[in-house]
């Protein structure tokens, strides 16, 4: 048997599910305070802007997750590579966990709405040693994070900032909370700040609606590879308390920047927030740092929120999130073996970078010189880099000259023809295809061994030169 009953209250959109499975005697009550179904979520507003979306994004996960044929390199895909999955880790603090005491009840039960108190400190303790008391609770993930902090921090028609070009599968949050997106260049220093506050300026000078929200990944970013400097976080967080909107910054890769060498994590934006006006929720998760299947997370902002968070109808229903899972990753933390994964992952993955470039510019630079002088690799006034080198994270961006190749275009033939696959620019813009993301390309050096990441790049430089070959036929 199944019940659901649904309240919509007139300001916005919000659905209170209350579910009951029957199996035999045994009822289990199950109810969420915001689950989107396609067949309820209507919000209807006639004076509300429709957000903008991927007007150009597939709507079948496999083309949004790049997953392809065994015969082809997925060279977009940004997955670690699977010997990175170090299970015998998780297996022996599994066993470490469960000889705990009340591994039980810390295990099995429900826990406590920020998270059990073993992995908060160890998290603290870790990653956040200044945080203060109360100011940190457990997640699912940062995806599961920004839909929290979505949830409950803004309402639909609100208008959020964000980078671009911008981690892609955020646009389908904020779609879920009918979130109207406005774009904000990224650039080699992340986010461009000054065009931000430009545009902030402008919006407020002419009576236009002002953000809610902003979202960034300013460190390491996803799909760049580039930071934001200090002197950009801190004005960033000022801008923030000038303009009265919140910050959802994405730090999943704070803990994998380059040098390797380098043992001082750049800083997180919370480092920047002012206790008396908060405005920044730092989301994190455990999915690069161990493996995506760990499913764990965690929000860093002020005790605030994190009530906030907490008194909201997920957390009061289901408790805190993950204990099992916590638990062992607790003991990872409080063993040392979390920090040596970091830093086995650091060192690999720069490696692996290093192998990148390396064949960027043995294979693709000759190719993109030929055409310097027949294209514009200028844009607003400034030369554009065929690459920047990342900072940090899994990705490199390539911005091809302005007029080339469409790499959406680009992608098929080179799935098809060279066996090769990658992420076109246009997935990574709220309007999809038509923008000036349409010249960029995002590959990976993390799922990758070094031998397959040099022959993706070889089989990639290939197919732009077929693609401009076959363009120059037609002229």
């Amino acid at each position: 048997m199944f019940v659901v009953s649904v309240t919509l209250p007139r300001t916005r959109q919000f659905c209170h599910i209350i579910a009951s499975f029957n199996f035999g005697r045994n009822w289990i009550p199950l109810w969420h305070s915001r689950i989107h179904f396609v067949f309820l979520c209507s919000y209807i507003n006639t004076t509300t802007r429709k957000p903008k979306m991927v007007t150009g994004t597939p709507a079948t996960m496999t083309n949004i997750l790049g997953t392809t044929s065994e015969d082809v390199i997925n060279i977009g895909k940004g997955h670690p590579h699977r010997s990175l999955l170090e299970l015998e880790s998780i297996k022996q603090a599994f066993i470490l966990a469960t000889h705990q005491q009340d591994a039980d009840i810390n295990m099995m039960q429900y826990g406590p709405g920020r998270g059990n108190a073993s992995i908060l400190k160890s998290i603290r303790e870790n990653f956040h040693p200044n945080a203060v008391d109360n100011s940190i609770m457990v997640t699912t993930g940062s995806s599961h994070g920004l839909d929290l902090v979505a949830c409950l921090f803004t309402k639909p028609g609100d208008v959020i900032y964000v980078d671009s070009p911008a981690y892609f599968l955020a646009f389908f949050t904020f779609r879920d909370h009918h979130l109207v997106v406005e774009d904000i260049p990224t650039g080699t220093h992340g986010m461009d700040v000054e065009i931000l506050e430009k545009k902030l300026e402008h919006a407020k000078a002419n009576n236009m609606k002002m953000p809610s929200m902003l979202y960034t990944v300013p460190i390491a970013n996803n799909p760049c590879g580039t930071s934001m400097t200090t002197v950009g976080m801190q004005r960033l967080v000022e801008l923030s308390r000038k303009y009265k909107f919140k910050i959802a910054s994405d730090e999943v890769y704070r803990f994998l920047t380059f040098p390797a060498s380098n043992l001082v994590a750049p800083p997180s934006l919370m480092e920047f927030d002012d206790p008396t006006n908060p405005t920044v929720f730092s989301l994190n998760s455990f999915s690069k740092l161990l493996g995506p299947g760990i499913r764990l997370g965690w929000i860093h902002s002020h005790p605030s929120h994190i009530q906030k968070i907490v008194d909201g109808g997920l957390v009061l229903s289901g408790g805190g999130c993950n204990p099992f899972t916590s638990e062992i990753v607790n003991q990872l933390l409080v063993t040392g073996e979390q920090q040596r994964i970091i830093a086995n992952l650091r060192r690999v993955y720069e490696g692996n970078l290093k192998v990148m470039v390396d064949s960027i510019e043995e294979f693709l630079v000759p190719i993109i010189n030929k055409y310097k002088k027949d294209y514009n690799i200028v844009e607003s006034g400034k030369s554009v880099p065929l690459y920047s080198l990342p900072e940090g994270g899994y990705f490199l961006w390539i911005q091809l000259p302005d007029g080339l190749v469409d790499t959406w275009e680009l992608n098929t033939m080179a799935t098809e023809k060279f066996k090769v696959n990658f992420f076109p620019g246009a997935k990574f813009c709220s309007t999809g295809r038509g923008s000036r993301l349409d010249n960029g390309i995002r590959i990976c050096f993390a799922f990758l061994t070094q031998e397959m990441i040099k022959e993706g790049v070889c089989r990639l430089s290939n197919a732009i030169q077929a693609a401009i070959d076959a363009k120059s036929s037609k002229m």
